[in-house]
């Protein structure tokens, strides 16, 4: 039996931008698919068969797929050309559109190709796409490695039935959902994963999976739900073997530690930090943490073991917001904890989240100050998200007025296909409610067209770092947001931009918007600031008329620092 697992489709936002939202060779991110790797081990080990795993960001990097007309056609093409029996993907909420209609492609082209879906959006929304997406013949229920090799056994006899933790369509037509799935006892039973099927970048960061779950129930937050609200992890020494098999195949000196929550159990944490400094392997690693959750000595043993960067998901300034989303963290707190990372030689990473339903001016004013002294400290990389309404978080259900205007970020495509993209998301908030933004009434101003434009502003920012942070200490950063959405809205109307980009600008034009405020205003801004500017320009100006870079590999700019000359400077 032949198996393909394939990636999902991931846009690089900021080169979309950047390129005027043309198609070019680094459109999409490139990056491990650890899920579908631990897949493969497990088909490997259980059942004797090696899956091929087809990156579709890959192949439209290196434009054996195109963005033009027949793009869904032209990936499943690429996938029947292997000859395979089943076929899964990976999926997520922001390509979710795009997984069904490759599906759609695939079974039109391979009819007796069995389609499975897989994954966190899948899970979250698995009945309404058996019923409303026939080409999906299977999807299997959060952890996949002992469901999905079942599920493989069942369809080589010919078996379509129910498979705990699935829901199958059977060859009649009819919809079963199997019982629910117990959680793998003990992570450190499941197969290596099979590093060996996927080809590394040169220095990319690779993923390695050191637990699963968090213990915590933030309302907005689909992880907990995923994972069944429990926290497990996989034994320092079932690390360090992972570790030597990922290194037998690939040159990484970086590692991204996959767990939702590294430091939930600090004696473990501490534990695994032991282990790796007494291996003396010279790994530098990432991982994502709570506040609340790292002190000092921890922080400083993380250091020794070689943790480069954390990301920390501050999400509001405000403590009324962050008190109803159930993260009681004060942002004193928890800015605090982040900039002590810079102490033991830690790059912090953070995330703000605006829009959550019942947002006002005060919640918004201390979210843009908190960006702010995040961005003073030196965290980067720095995102404002605009709130996304994930199916399976505990908020999702309890959400008053939505809407999608079509105004996100997507692919480069034909305008008849984006449209007809745009029209599918907006028709269907069960499916797609990512897309979905909630309508603020305390912020009439900020429309789902603003917060879908909010999505983007931080990847601007972080592009002019210095200028966009001296601009923003004269005007302020919710006032620097506003401004530029008044001049790129009235930038696109000049040059008849389609409506969904109205409020999106690439780096260039940023720039361009931070050079005339401050030539209109020299004597508020530092004398050198102009020329900067006109550099910074010059450089955005060629690398939106040149060729595309290499495409970056998914997490690599998460170890990008910030020298300490440019912490906490005073504009």
């Amino acid at each position: 039996m032949r198996i393909v697992l394939s990636t999902s489709p991931h846009t690089r936002h900021g080169v979309v931008l950047g390129s005027d939202f043309r198609p070019s060779s680094a459109t999409m991110y490139g990056f491990a698919p650890l899920g579908l790797l631990m897949l493969a081990g497990a088909l490997r080990e259980k059942l004797g068969i090696t899956p091929v795993i087809f990156d579709v960001n890959d192949r439209i990097n290196r434009d054996i797929i195109t963005n033009d007309e027949g793009f869904y056609a032209s990936i499943a093409q690429e996938i029947v050309r292997t000859g395979p029996d089943i076929v899964g993907f990976m999926t997520e909420c922001d390509s979710y559109h795009h997984v069904l209609q490759i599906c759609a492609e695939v079974k039109r082209a391979a009819p007796g190709c069995i389609v499975v879906l897989g994954g966190p959006h899948a899970t979250a929304v698995a009945e309404r796409t058996m019923r409303t997406w026939p080409s999906v013949d299977a999807i299997v229920l959060g952890e996949g490695e002992v469901t999905f090799c079942e599920l493989v056994e069942r369809i080589a006899t010919r078996g379509l039935t129910a498979v705990d933790g699935t829901w199958i369509r059977d060859t009649t037509g009819a919809i079963h959902q199997g019982a629910p799935r117990a959680l793998v006892a003990d992570l450190d039973d499941l197969p290596l994963p099979a590093y060996d099927l996927y080809t590394s970048a040169l220095d990319e960061e690779l993923f390695l999976e050191v637990g699963r779950g968090c213990p915590f129930q933030c309302t907005f937050c689909s992880t907990s739900p995923f994972w069944q609200r429990r926290h497990r992890t996989k034994s320092p020494a079932r690390i360090l073997l992972e570790v030597a098999e990922m290194r037998k195949h690939h040159q990484a000196r970086r590692i991204h530690f996959t767990h939702d929550l590294f430091t939930a159990n600090r004696t473990w944490a501490r534990d695994v930090c032991k282990a790796l400094i007494e291996a003396d392997i010279g790994l530098s690693w990432t991982c994502s943490s709570r506040t609340d959750t790292v002190d000092d000595a921890l922080l400083r043993d993380m250091a020794a073991a070689g943790c480069h960067a954390i990301y920390f998901g501050i999400e509001s300034g405000s403590p009324r917001m962050l008190k109803e989303i159930h993260k009681n963290i004060p942002p004193a707190e928890a800015l605090a904890v982040v900039e002590r990372c810079s102490a033991y030689g830690i790059q912090a990473n953070a995330g703000l989240i605006i829009g959550f339903p019942t947002e006002d001016e005060q919640s918004l004013e201390e979210t843009f100050t908190a960006y702010g002294t995040l961005a003073q400290q030196g965290v980067r990389p720095l995102h404002l998200f605009s709130y996304c309404p994930f199916a399976q978080s505990s908020m999702y259900q309890d959400l008053p007025e939505t809407r999608c205007s079509g105004h996100f970020l997507d692919i480069p495509l034909p305008p008849r296909l984006d449209a007809a993209n745009r029209a599918l998301v907006a028709s269907d908030r069960e499916l797609f409610g990512a897309y979905f933004k909630p309508v603020l009434p305390a912020l009439p101003a900020f429309t789902p067209e603003v917060l879908y434009a909010l999505d983007e502003f931080s990847l601007l920012m972080d592009a002019s770092r210095i200028p966009g942070l001296a601009v923003a200490a004269h005007l302020g950063h919710r006032q620097l947001f506003e401004a530029w959405l008044r001049y790129i809205g009235d930038r696109n109307d000049e040059r008849g931009a389609a409506l969904h980009r109205r409020l999106m600008g690439g780096p260039l034009d940023f720039c361009v918007f931070l050079l005339e405020r401050v030539l209109a205003d020299p004597e508020a801004y530092p004398p050198w600031l102009p020329d900067l500017l006109h550099v910074h320009r010059a450089n955005f100006s060629c690398m939106t008329h040149a060729p595309a870079a290499a495409p970056l590999r998914m997490d690599n700019y998460r170890t990008s620092t910030v020298p300490d000359g440019l912490r906490n400077v005073a504009w």
